[in-house]
């Protein structure tokens, strides 16, 4: 799994800026790679780092490469990230990752690392609201 999780972060820094790549290796170069599959079918690549509260998620990568052929069959016509998903699907996917994760979370902030890869800070110290109980109904 650890050779896997080496390959993926290498593949996806082919794809980054030299400053980005480095942040990347540095913050999530020793992290478990967990493969994590949507109800829609999307897969995701997730690096996470629950003691810093925050995690890395990325596409596939059968979807990264073919967002990069898109692109470059249209001569960068169609930029890669267009081809990648917005902001609210990696949140979506974020949430829900963390939630398989027996965890209760809200994302704090979010951005863009490298082209198609998102870095989430999350916050799971907000337990999860109890379960209201049926309210006796009133008689008349």
């Amino acid at each position: 799994m650890r050779v896997n999780g080496m390959a993926a972060l290498g593949a996806a820094l082919l794809l980054g800026g030299c400053a980005s790549a480095n942040y990347v290796m540095s913050e999530y170069g020793g992290v478990p790679l967990k493969h994590f599959e949507m109800g829609d079918g999307q897969t995701y690549r997730v690096f996470d780092k629950p003691d810093a509260n925050k995690l890395m998620i990325t596409p596939s990568l059968d979807r990264a490469a073919g967002a990069g052929f898109v692109s470059g069959l249209t001569f960068g016509a169609v930029p890669t990230q267009d081809n990648l998903g917005p902001k609210p699907e990696y949140e979506r996917a974020s949430l829900a990752y963390l939630t398989s994760t027996g965890r209760t979370c809200r994302l704090i902030d979010g951005y863009v690392v490298i082209q198609g890869q998102w870095e989430f800070k999350y916050d799971c110290s907000v337990p999860a609201p109890a379960p209201s109980a049926p309210q006796p109904r009133k008689k008349r």
